[in-house]
């Protein structure tokens, strides 16, 4: 017996039934149109004029339109009306496209397969318009040629993959492979060798710039990859996502169809007369499952595979009486801190693959390939095989050995650990996704008993995963969760943990967004509003968009958060800027959730015969609410340092929920009051807040500090607190505590110590090199920038008020300084952006500069270019014009002559530090350096000359040289003038007057002239003594002039005999009251020796000749006039 097959199936089924309709349309009666479509109606068609190319097409569809049936006879009408898809007027195009659609219904099946390519490829080609309506009219003309014509008639040549071949034709590219993705699925047939020449176009626009090509190229790999094969696209694919997205058609491929074929038993014992040792079958009719082979499906290996694993299995045999001995896999860990640290840098400079993918999907391969080559390079071995396989005996047993590790080997390996864990997070094995859950809430557990910070590189691996998992039905898998979640808020920031539960929010799984919700009302309650963000990250708005979800749960979640926020802030939560823009119906709803709440609660003090237990009644719980222990909220503690100041609230006694004494309570409660004069409760108040909080929630207790700021000033305790909150790295403590500075420097006491004044602005400095500039350096945030804005207004409000200037420290200074310039050269800051630092930088300079003490500002620049001068060149530009502009500023000098000694000090111990011949003055920006400070003491040498001339001893180093020849010059002209003031002479007052008529052209001739009669006349006067006062040229000019003996005016000479000398010692006898016998003259006065104040008188000679004299006369009256001369 044996069985015959018959031949049959589906495909003789459609064949039947495609000849059956074929058959049916020949019934049909046809009318011939060729002789309608005339020659002149074509040429009207493609006339320049549009009107007539309307009116030919009217005519044509109105032909179509009478005629519902036609042959196939068409003329040269397809060429005509194809050139019409292009028109440049676009309701003749679409006129155009109703005219092919009326064709294809006439013509039928058959007559449409003899036309189709003269329509389909201009069809097509029409799809690249910029319209959407002209390319929805062209896929519906589409359409209504593939209803009548298969693809597999369309794709015999190359015609169709040749109209995807231009890159520039955008939307025909996204709108065609739109179109193929709903249609080739369905197909039963495509000649393959013309589908596969659409491949290299296909996967070209898989890259392509324009994202809805990349959309619509993806969409329709499924229907590609079913009439070719996964081979033969993936050998086509370039980029790691264009095999990414084939990996997930694969998965969605269908398997393949079972044929159902009739056996018949027959009897073949004539031809099976050789078998007749075997055992015979039963002659009954049975049904045979064969594969069909008709479509180039991917075959499936695995089952093969796993036949083959059996079979080994099966062949093993257990030995009993033998123990499994344990492996022994040596190091489970050899990670190191050095190759985590690489890990991260490597990751910000994009030399790995983020690790992004969406919760629930399975992992892309590349990722973990990227993650089996870091087991294997910093796991064991023998131990790293065990975390490359995914069965559920080698995921227990790897969890197993990981868990009793110590931490110390774990953190150099934790972020390679946590991605593991987000793959084994999707795993559908409940006990496995429960083991991995125990194991990393343990884990978050010893982290934070050992205070360890979780990087951003390690947080954001895992928490969407793990925050997806609020979604799970079990409530046991989200009780883990939610504890997990609450111990990473504090070994990763809240705000991060805020930021992925909103995330998480957005999922369709309702469950998971109403945990997501009520986890992110108890952060507020517990940690502040702060937790959500600025107002611009919109997270209240998109917490109060869910007031309009459908599920009652959810919505209930969100107006939970609402009504924290409410707590918080008050009525300013219904704002549009906080909420955004609700309906009437969602706001009504927030509206009666706030007000079922009750009132914000205020913590009273009790009486103290109340029992402990009866203190406060509670409200009942309602439905869909969460109950908040009073004890966590944030506005505990605030609300106890206000409770003095705060009026008892009134309870409506019409109030749902009202508070109940206990009978044997007092009824009556009195208010407190407070005591004006009594300002320790104050005091002891006026602590810095330990929450986070934001300034808005701080007005209490800012206002009380105001008032204890400027009586008391700032207590021991306050100035530890803000110098320990400056160097938080919790940046919420940071500006609370900047607030509370501000306050400080607004109405301060100006009774504070220096040195705590120089703590506050060094931890302040510190703040600023710690937590901004390495944020500033990557990337200009909002949050950055508003805190170093900040962090300068109190360096402002320092500077200006003078209490508080005169108690900034050198030190101070210099810090602030240092600081300043660090900010400038930050990379944010050589960029545009819209976070600009530049105007608050440059005036805190200018306030140093014009309002700081002048020696510190000098020697807090000298310390700050001693740390630079080996340091960035522009940098160090930056602060040596800074410096210049400060010394060049006219009302900047010192103010007395210890100051200037201060000055001189520190000038010399930068010399001495860094003398000329130092090799750091290479540089050129360092060599400037050195000649700017050698002009800064130049010109303080010009302006303090008298103060530095008798301390220039004092002076070591490379500044003695430069100093000591500038001030000789100085030195010359005040020991002249004070010559002047000790010893006034008119030659002096002579010699000046003459100097200023050379130095002036007008009178210049004449001045030489009477100079030289002045040193011919005044032989024993020291001339050149007189002229070191003033410029070098000017006295060689002098000294060569004097040497010729030139007179410009009158170059006749002057002989001086007997005449002048006796006429010009009658004079002065006569002038003093001398008598010719008086040999000892009386010494004349300075203000009687007028007649010395013009030289020309002594030029003038008698016009008369008087007798001649003898020379011993000549000689006595010589001797006469000699004496009077030295007396003076």
């Amino acid at each position: 017996m044996a069985l015959k097959i018959r031949p049959g199936g589906d495909d003789g089924a459609v064949e039947n039934a495609e000849a059956d309709e074929d058959d049916q349309d020949d019934l049909m009666p046809r009318s011939d149109v060729s002789t309608q479509l005339t020659s002149a109606l074509l040429e009207k068609m493609e006339d320049k004029n549009w009107k007539m190319r309307k009116e030919a097409l009217d005519e044509t569809k109105a032909i179509f339109e009478k005629n519902k049936f036609t042959t196939d006879s068409l003329g040269d009408l397809p060429i005509s009306l194809s050139k019409r898809f292009g028109d440049v007027n676009k309701v003749l195009v679409q006129t155009s496209f109703d005219i092919a659609i009326l064709i294809a219904a006439a013509l039928g099946k058959k007559g449409a397969r003899t036309h189709v390519k003269a329509f389909v490829v201009p069809l097509i080609a029409a799809l690249n318009d910029s319209k959407v309506q002209i390319r929805e009219k062209g896929s519906a003309a589409l359409s209504a040629w593939h209803e009548l014509v298969p693809l597999k008639f369309w794709f015999d040549d190359e015609a169709i993959a040749g109209t995807l071949g231009d890159a520039k034709k955008t939307h025909l590219r996204y709108t065609f492979l739109d179109w193929l993705a709903d249609k080739l699925p369905d197909e039963k047939k495509i000649p393959k060798a013309s589908i596969e020449a659409c491949l290299p176009h296909l996967m070209a626009c898989m890259e392509d710039r324009d994202g809805k090509v990349r959309d619509a190229a993806q969409k329709s790999l499924l229907g590609f990859m079913i009439h070719t094969s996964y081979p033969a696209m993936i050998k086509l694919a370039k980029s790691p996502k264009t095999k990414d997205e084939l990996d997930k058609a694969k998965e969605l491929l269908p398997k393949a169809p079972v044929r159902v074929v009739q056996a018949e038993v027959i009897d073949a014992g004539d031809i099976m007369t050789a078998t007749t040792s075997k055992p015979k079958k039963s002659k009954k009719k049975t049904l045979v499952q064969e594969e069909v082979d008709d479509e180039p499906l991917v075959e499936d290996e695995e089952p093969k595979k796993k036949a083959v694993v059996k079979k080994k299995v099966a062949t093993k045999k257990k030995i009993a009486g033998k123990k499994v001995e344990e492996e022994d896999f040596g190091d489970l860990i050899t990670g190191t801190e050095k190759a985590k640290s690489q890990r991260i840098k490597d990751d910000s400079k994009l030399k790995l693959l983020k690790w992004h993918y969406d919760p629930g999907t399975a992992c892309r391969k590349e990722l973990v390939e990227q993650l089996n080559k870091q087991i294997s390079e910093n796991f064991g071995d023998k131990f790293a095989p065990l975390m490359h396989k995914n069965d559920s005996t080698a995921l227990a047993k790897t969890i197993t050995l990981l868990e009793p590790q110590p931490l110390e080997a774990i953190i150099p390996v934790l972020d390679i650990i946590l991605r593991w864990m987000t793959i084994r997070m999707n795993e559908k094995n409940t006990t496995i996704l429960t083991k991995v859950l125990s194991w990393l809430s343990d884990l978050v557990e010893k982290l934070k008993e050992a205070d360890y910070e979780m990087s951003a590189y390690e947080s954001i691996a895992f928490l969407p995963h793990l925050i997806s998992k609020l979604g799970e039905s079990r409530q046991e898998i989200r009780s883990v969760v939610l504890a997990t979640l609450v111990s990473l808020e504090d070994i990763c920031t809240d705000k991060r943990v805020f930021e992925y539960l909103l995330q998480g929010a957005k999922s369709k799984n309702s469950r998971q967004r109403t945990e997501c919700l009520n986890q992110c009302a108890k952060m507020i309650a517990k940690s502040g509003v702060e937790v959500a963000g600025p107002p611009k990250q919109a997270a209240l708005k998109e917490i109060a968009a869910h007031i309009a979800d459908k599920d009652q749960n959810v919505r209930s979640g969100a107006m939970n958060c609402l009504v924290e926020v409410h707590r918080i802030i008050g009525e300013s939560v219904y704002s549009a800027k906080v909420i955004g823009r609700l309906g009437d119906k969602e706001e009504a709803y927030l509206k009666e959730r706030i007000k079922r709440s009750g009132p914000i609660e205020q913590v009273e003090m009790p009486p103290p015969q109340a029992p402990a237990s009866k203190r406060k009644a509670r409200s009942p719980t309602r439905r869909g609410t969460i109950q908040i222990d009073p004890a966590e909220s944030a506005l505990a503690k605030r609300n106890v340092q206000a409770q003095r100041e705060a009026p008892v609230q009134m309870i409506n006694e019409n109030a749902r929920f009202r508070l109940e004494l206990p009978p044997d309570a007092p009824t009556r409660i009195n208010r407190p009051r407070l005591n004006s004069d009594d300002y320790e409760d104050i005091v002891d108040v006026g602590e810095l807040p330990a929450r986070q909080s934001s300034p808005a929630s701080n007005e209490d207790v800012l206002a009380v500090l105001d008032h204890q700021f400027a009586v008391f000033g700032m207590t021991e305790k306050q100035h530890e607190n803000l110098v320990f909150s400056f160097s938080s790295e919790n940046k919420m403590i940071l500006v609370d505590a900047l607030n509370v500075f501000e306050k400080f420097c607004e109405v301060g006491n100006k009774n504070i110590p220096p040195a705590r004044l120089e703590e506050l602005i060094l931890a302040l400095c510190h703040a600023i090199q710690r937590a901004t500039i390495p944020s500033l350096n990557n990337n200009n945030t909002r949050n950055e920038f508003d805190l170093v804005t900040q962090i300068f207004v109190i360096f402002q409000k320092i500077l200006r008020r003078k209490e508080l200037l005169k108690l900034v420290s050198l030190s101070s200074y210099s810090n602030m300084i240092m600081t300043m310039f660090d900010v400038s050269c930050c990379k944010s800051m050589k960029k545009t952006s819209e976070f600009d630092l530049k105007p608050c930088l440059n005036q805190i300079i200018l306030d140093v500069n014009d309002r700081g003490s002048y020696h510190k500002v000098v020697s807090a620049y000298l310390e700050v270019l001693a740390i630079n001068l080996q340091g960035d060149a522009k940098k160090l530009q930056k602060i040596c014009r800074c410096f210049l502009k400060f010394f060049r500023n006219p009302e900047a000098n010192p103010a007395d002559a210890d100051v200037l000694v201060l000055v001189i000090r520190a000038l010399s111990k930068f010399f001495k530090k860094f003398p000329k011949s130092n090799s750091v003055y290479q540089n050129k920006a360092a060599f400037e350096t050195y000649r700017l400070l050698n002009l800064f003491a130049a010109q303080l040498a010009k302006k303090n000359a008298s103060h530095i001339r008798p301390r220039l001893a004092q002076l070591r180093g490379e500044i003695y040289v430069p100093l000591h020849d500038l001030l000789r010059q100085e030195t010359a002209k005040v020991n002249i003038f004070e010559d002047k003031e000790n010893h006034p002479t008119p030659l002096f007052t002579q010699a000046s007057r003459i100097t200023a008529q050379i130095k002036t052209e007008e009178t210049h001739d004449v001045g030489m002239v009477a100079l030289t009669e002045f040193v011919n006349m005044n032989p024993s006067w020291d001339i050149k003594k007189f002229l070191k006062s003033e410029n070098k040229g000017l006295q060689k000019y002098i000294n060569i002039r004097l040497a010729h003996g030139e007179s410009l005016s009158n170059k006749t000479d002057v002989k001086l005999n007997s005449e002048n000398f006796e006429k010009r010692l009658e004079e002065l006898r006569e002038r003093f009251g001398l008598n010719q016998t008086d040999k000892d003259a009386v010494e004349p006065s300075s203000s009687e020796l007028e007649s010395f104040d013009k030289p020309q008188e002594l030029l003038k000679t008698s016009p008369t000749r008087k007798p001649g004299m003898s020379p011993d006369r000549i000689a006595e009256f010589r001797k006469r006039l000699t004496n009077l001369k030295k007396s003076h």
